[in-house]
């Protein structure tokens, strides 16, 4: 391997003799010629000298005397300490001093080992190894956990925080398969979207819908529910799994009410792009879902599947037929039915389902029970969350 293709360790010799200093420059160049390192090495007398250079020229490694004309190495690794420098840089005592009393004190200070005088080569090139496999091994673990910042990043997108955390915390959770479970199940669909996607042209609908998506998105994670997919102008939401709160009905039907809310707030202040206010459907119920990864070991996918997943799309399909924006099933009303206001509606039956439905049209949260029900009792709530402690976790 040619020297200048080598990859470069830099090297700080903190040395007060002079003969021991030689020494060392000559020993760390025919290491180099013998490694697959390129070493570039600079070399101090004094223990503050020493620590203005590590500063600025921030070695890899130091080989640092224990014993100086001005302060001591042991405290020298204490000031590199102090400034956070040994998280980069590894330090190798020398010392002839070979008392276990100094041992201890330059290990405890943060040295990574000690070479006892007069230096041999054959340990010094052994102890230099070790230290650059660990410097190597650090670095590769600092690779990984940047890599694992950024995929953890990009699940961010589907999961808030608090849920994301506890995903990472169960190893079944990137396997094949799931369980069934109960839920809470949102359905969102955007009006008329493909009258302003002509309208608009795909550029700026595009940005539209992430501008609307962003929003809508923020107010799920902030009620403790998950993002389970966009379906074009539209999402699934689900509430109680993968995480389990014990009131995610009240969070589901909360977020409902607050996309309301952002929407009557953007049409208030909409583009001139916008002549009719933006209009949208929203429907909900609850019960037993499949939940889990279904798809392949080499590309997979969490969903959630059951009755409950169709029902909530047909509610918020029928909203366009009942002119209203929210509607729940029985399901949904009866967990919730001293902390919803609702109206019944005169439709009790869905496309593509056999059987009758009670269906209802959201009007808004009794505020006074739900402190009743859930903050009271100590259930976990958007406003309480940071007094609860440990949620359940399916």
């Amino acid at each position: 391997m040619a020297e200048n293709s080598k990859p470069i360790i830099k090297i700080l010799v903190i040395e007060d003799d002079e003969i021991q200093r030689r020494i060392l420059k000559e020993m760390i160049r025919h290491l180099a010629r013998l490694s697959k390192y390129a070493f570039h090495t600079k070399l101090v007398s004094t223990g503050k000298k020493g620590l203005h250079m590590a500063i600025s020229f921030k070695p890899q490694l130091i080989f640092l005397d224990v014993h100086l004309p001005d302060i001591s190495g042991i405290e020298v690794v204490r000031q590199l300490a102090r400034n956070k420098m040994l998280e980069d840089t590894l330090v190798l005592l020398l010392t002839a001093d070979t008392s276990e009393e100094t041992a201890i004190a330059g290990l405890s200070a943060g040295a990574k080992d000690i070479i006892f005088k007069p230096i041999r080569e054959t340990e010094l090139a052994i102890k230099m190894a070790n230290l650059l496999e660990l410097a190597r091994k650090r670095q590769t673990l600092d690779e990984m956990n940047a890599k694992l910042r950024e995929e953890k990043e990009i699940f961010s997108k589907f999961f808030s925080n608090e849920i994301m955390d506890q995903i990472l915390k169960d190893k079944d959770f990137s396997k094949l398969g799931g369980i069934n479970t109960f839920a809470n199940i949102l359905f969102f669909d955007l009006r008329n979207s493909t009258g302003l996607a002509e309208k608009l042209g795909a550029d700026e609908f595009a940005k539209f819908l992430c501008d609307i998506f962003e929003n809508i998105t923020n107010i799920i994670y902030a009620n403790y529910g998950s993002v389970n997919k966009f379906t074009g102008d539209g999402l699934i939401a689900t509430f109680g799994c993968p995480v389990v709160y014990g009131n995610d009905a009240y969070n589901t039907i909360r977020s409902a009410l607050k996309i309301r809310d952002f929407f009557e707030i953007y049409n208030d202040s909409r583009s001139e792009l916008f002549i009719d206010p933006i209009k949208f459907g929203i429907g909900i119920t609850s019960g037993k879902v499949f939940a889990g990864n279904i798809g392949s070991h080499n590309r997979m996918e969490y969903t959630v599947l059951g009755d409950p997943v169709n029902i909530a799309s047909r509610l918020e399909s029928l909203t366009k037929i009942a002119q209203t924006d929210i509607l729940i099933d029985g399901s949904v009303r009866d967990i919730l039915e001293n902390i919803i206001n609702v109206e019944k509606t005169d439709f009790s039956n869905i496309k593509g389902r056999i059987g009758e439905l009670d269906i209802y049209e959201l009007i808004s949260i009794n505020e006074e029970e739900a402190v009743k029900s859930y903050i009271d009792t100590g259930q976990v709530t958007y406003d309480n969350m940071e007094k609860i402690g440990e949620i359940n976790y399916f």
